[in-house]
């Protein structure tokens, strides 16, 4: 064998084993496209529309929401608090309210994650610790962690960290019993400022998907290191991360407050199968097919429906979905043009009956991935 196959043979292992990863799917994404409802039903299987209320609780932000069957947990930072809803009865209680400096308590919940045991892992950033409970809100253990902006477990209940922090370090993983297992640095340059409090995670099997301020890629995470998974370009929605460079802080805030209508973050990460539901800091709601390499834009179904997926969506692991909506929205937007136009989606149409709920009601619009 000559110098020369001997030196195309090795190029060609190399590549082969050392590569490993595929170029990102750069994929551009119009937030005015309409989408009809007929092309998301390809996805999405939509079942009922229901309100909830209580006398004695009210919720006041949804800023997580974990479907399990007919039990949806929510975590409220307003409260500080995690409720659980039955959707069969329609019953709210406050299962996690524990603030202080105690093992068992928290002073400020920055995310939850739940197991397949259904136990639930409120993580407190400021304490650098995961507090876990059971479904009635029993404590179980903590256990001591990095700060950061969001949590998720693995199938194998490793737990990672979305750090966000202006380190080399982007995600950092703990074994089920706290022992850190790795660090994943952050595959790309890093902007001179970040978004306080924002990043997302989720895990998809045993490994991890996240997303960082000013950055438009979905990451994967891949043993001890990451790789883009997918680059979405806004066109002239998209905010240009390269005016951030030589800025002192003062012009750095100027410059976000004049770009409030630019995408620049990815959150609320949500997965089943090939499908990766999350938002922009615009709330816009966006579904990219990982198989496909599209991007749907779900905020954007034709009217009303529309208003349907005007909050992010929440996906649990054997695909059943949950989004919350505002009383008004539903009433004032979504029902008089059902009942002036005609559905589409028959099966919602008992939802109609419901609209003279009070104005401490919200909605959950439930269903499962296809």
């Amino acid at each position: 064998m000559n110098k020369s196959n001997i030196i195309i043979g090795l190029c060609a292992y190399l590549l082969t084993n050392c590569g490993g990863h595929t170029a990102p799917a750069h994929i551009d994404v119009d937030l005015n496209e309409k989408t009809s409802i007929e092309s998301l039903e390809k996805y999405l299987q939509i079942d009922s529309l229901i309100p909830v209320s209580s006398d004695e609780y009210a919720i006041f932000r949804f800023d997580k929401m974990i479907r399990r069957s007919s039990d949806i947990y929510i975590l409220d930072k307003t409260q500080q608090a995690v409720f659980v809803i039955n959707t069969s009865s329609r019953s709210i209680h406050k299962i996690i309210n524990f603030r202080g400096a105690a093992r068992n308590e928290y002073i400020d919940i920055t995310d939850i994650a739940m197991d397949k045991n259904d136990n639930i892992y409120v993580f407190d950033s400021d304490s650098r610790k995961v507090n876990i409970y059971n479904t009635e809100g029993k404590f179980i253990n903590s256990i001591k962690v990095n700060s950061g902006t969001s949590i998720a477990l693995s199938h194998d209940n490793e737990i990672a960290i979305n750090a966000n922090e202006l380190e080399d370090e982007q995600v950092i993983v703990y074994s089920s019993s706290g022992e850190q297992s790795c660090r994943i640095e952050h595959p790309s340059q890093r902007p001179q400022y970040t978004l306080d409090d924002i990043g997302s995670i989720a895990s998809w099997g045993d490994e991890f998907i996240y997303t960082t301020p000013f950055d438009f890629n979905i990451y994967q995470t891949s043993g001890t290191s990451s790789v883009p998974l997918a680059f979405l370009s806004f066109g002239d929605k998209q905010f240009d991360v390269k005016e951030l460079n030589g800025l002192d802080y003062g012009a750095y805030q100027k410059l976000l407050l004049k770009s409030t209508d630019k995408v620049m973050q990815l959150e609320h990460l949500s997965v089943y199968n090939d499908l990766i539901f999350f938002s922009t800091d615009r709330s816009d709601q966006l579904m990219y097919d990982n198989k496909e390499k599209t991007v749907t834009v779900l905020s954007n179904v034709e009217s009303p429906y529309y208003i349907l997926f005007s909050a992010p969506i929440s996906v649990s692991e054997n695909g059943e979905f949950c989004v919350a909506l505002s009383h008004s929205n539903i009433c004032n937007g979504y029902l008089p043009m059902v009942k002036t136009n005609g559905t589409k989606l028959p099966q919602l149409s008992s939802a109609s009956d419901s609209a003279n709920e009070g104005n401490n009601t919200f909605w959950l619009l439930m269903g499962y991935v296809k």
